[in-house]
């Protein structure tokens, strides 16, 4: 029963932000839009029921290691195409907001938990940097989610390059702190951390700038100035000018 209470808490909780997002979208989606918003919603489910999943494993007891009570590690699988494909008409603001507050959040968090463990023998502790940048990061992440985020290539880095920069900038870049510290169990987590941090700063650095730079008069800004060259006048040639008794030239 806790299990399938913790599972209809994500799914409603993924339902309710896509009912939110159906009832503020002002128009139904162009036909060459619907892709991408699936693409949204379906990426920013994934995200939430992945990271659902994983602290019921590994912040309760809630999930057995065997049996039918495993199938709860596979929803997301379920979940995110389901609620790409009924949300493709939706606005995908409030999902890129969603995605934007997850993941710099979780990168301030991270690294606020780095500086509040600087003195800790994990060098990882859970302190006020950690809860004052997790929630700084949050806001700043929504805000620029739902509000610079354009369509196209824009959509696409900033839903892909933090999961991304992430993965690589965890397992590579901190995988290698690991070795090169020689494999201190105790120094372990942090060392990953800060390779994630590095390739999730380096993943949301990259979508920023490209959400940001045809801005406030960026290369691509409506308000950029169109120089027009005034067309010169050739005078007509002898050989052109026809002239009749009587007529007109």
């Amino acid at each position: 029963m806790p299990r399938l209470t913790s599972l209809a808490a994500t799914v409603t909780a993924v339902a309710g932000l896509g009912a939110f997002a159906i009832a503020a979208s002002p128009a139904a989606a162009a036909p060459s839009e619907k892709a991408e918003n699936a693409l949204v919603w379906g990426g920013t489910a994934l995200e939430l029921s992945t990271a659902a999943v994983f602290y019921l494993n590994f912040g309760t007891d809630l999930v057995p290691n065997h049996g039918p009570g495993m199938i709860v590690n596979f929803t997301p699988m379920v979940i995110a195409p389901a609620v790409g494909y009924g949300l493709r008409h939706a606005d995908p603001r409030p999902a890129l907001a969603v995605h934007g507050a997850g993941w710099l959040g979780l990168d301030l968090f991270l690294l606020g938990t780095l500086i509040d463990g600087r003195h800790d023998r994990h060098r990882m502790k859970v302190g006020p940097a950690a809860l004052t940048l997790g929630a700084a990061g949050a806001l700043a992440g929504g805000f620029l989610g739902a509000t610079r985020v354009g369509r196209g290539d824009e959509t696409a880095v900033f839903m892909g390059a933090p999961p991304l920069g992430f993965v690589a900038g965890g397992f590579v870049l901190g995988g290698i702190l690991v070795l090169a510290g020689g494999l201190d169990g105790d120094k372990a987590s942090s060392q990953f951390a800060t390779g994630a941090v590095a390739g999730l700063s380096l993943g949301l650095g990259a979508a920023t700038y490209l959400a940001l730079r045809d801005r406030d008069g960026g290369p691509s800004s409506s308000s950029s100035t169109t120089l027009t060259l005034p067309t010169p006048r050739v005078a007509p040639s002898r050989e052109q000018i026809v002239v009749s008794i009587g007529g007109a030239f």
